[in-house]
């Protein structure tokens, strides 16, 4: 009957040939080399540690160049040459595939491009805004700006410097440490690192307005910024959360040049 031709067809067809056609997806396709894994469960508690230190040596480095040496743009130099090779160093010990764990985050640049400016024109205009409108309503906002202690020599060309690194170098190299590398570390747990991120900032807002109160104020700002990054980094892409960065940046750079220009006296001779 011609009901029966199909399992007739079917008996024709090895058993061997049949199974390994019918199996389309191997479980070894997904498999995960636990030993090099960034999202491995067990990490050896040394490892932790040693992460730990990674993320602690910022608060080092911004409290004690700018306390010893007083010079905003060798601090930043020395911090972007940490946080620029120490990265890449652990990633060549322990095996991490950093590269690939950013390259995961650059997908669909285009889109990336949109929300990242999106949410750098919406954080540059509020923040500039509020900035000004304070300044011009307030007098004890000015009293407090105007009493910053700036670690920048009055040199057009040491400003200039420290402008271009803070602004185009430091939001790439920051969002891949604290966004990219240290979480990747170990188990994703990116609120302990935004935590670290806004320690650090803790220091150099202490040395810039000399009052502990006021730097806990900025830190915790800092801390709702870097979960903001943290977000976009998570959900769009690095390239997204980078020009966010870049544009909280470009306010600080705004407000230094503003400073520079009409209040040069702030700067150091």
């Amino acid at each position: 009957m011609f009901w029966n031709q199909p399992s007739k067809l079917l008996s024709s067809i090895p058993l061997t040939q049949l199974t390994s056609s019918m199996k389309t997806y191997d479980d070894s396709a997904v498999t995960i080399d636990m030993d090099t894994s960034p999202l491995m469960d067990d990490v050896p508690i040394s490892r932790i540690i040693l992460i730990e230190i990674i993320q602690l040596l910022p608060c080092l480095i911004a409290w004690s160049l700018l306390n010893f040496l007083h010079d905003g743009l060798i601090a930043l130099l020395v911090f972007q040459l940490y946080i620029g090779t120490i990265p890449f160093i652990y990633s060549h010990i322990f095996n991490l595939e950093l590269r690939a764990i950013l390259a995961a985050k650059a997908v669909r640049p285009r889109v990336q491009l949109k929300k990242g400016a999106l949410i750098a024109t919406a954080l540059l205009a509020s923040m500039l805004i509020g900035f000004f409108v304070l300044w011009g309503v307030f007098p004890w906002v000015r009293d407090i700006v105007l009493s910053l202690n700036i670690p920048l020599k009055r040199s057009k060309a040491g400003v200039i410097m420290f402008c271009v690194v803070f602004s185009f170098i430091n939001p790439l190299l920051e969002e891949v440490f604290w966004r990219g590398f240290l979480p990747a570390c170990f188990k994703k747990r990116e609120f302990w690192v935004t935590v670290h991120y806004a320690l650090y900032h803790l220091f150099a807002i202490q040395y810039l307005m000399g009052n502990w109160y006021m730097a806990i104020l900025g830190t915790v700002g800092i801390y709702v910024l870097g979960r903001i990054f943290e977000y976009l980094h998570k959900f769009d892409g690095i390239i997204a959360s980078t020009i966010a960065h870049a544009a909280v940046d470009w306010v600080a750079v705004i407000v230094f040049l503003f400073l520079y220009v009409n209040y040069p006296d702030l700067y150091k001779h």
